[in-house]
């Protein structure tokens, strides 16, 4: 729940981002994407819902 929450986030930074001119670097929208998915993993972890890697 908490990492969708994060990518629809991440999609609306870029999508209003993409209506300006300046762009900001792509490490600036994906680093708290990162952030967000790595706090929602070790939640799992600490609750016993260790996620599949594909």
């Amino acid at each position: 729940m908490a990492a969708q929450f994060a990518a629809e986030a991440t999609l609306r930074r870029v999508h209003a981002a993409q209506k300006d001119d300046d762009m900001p670097p792509t490490e600036a929208i994906l680093a708290p994407l990162e952030v967000d998915f790595k706090l929602a993993r070790s939640e799992d972890f600490k609750h016993g819902k260790a996620i599949a890697k594909d």
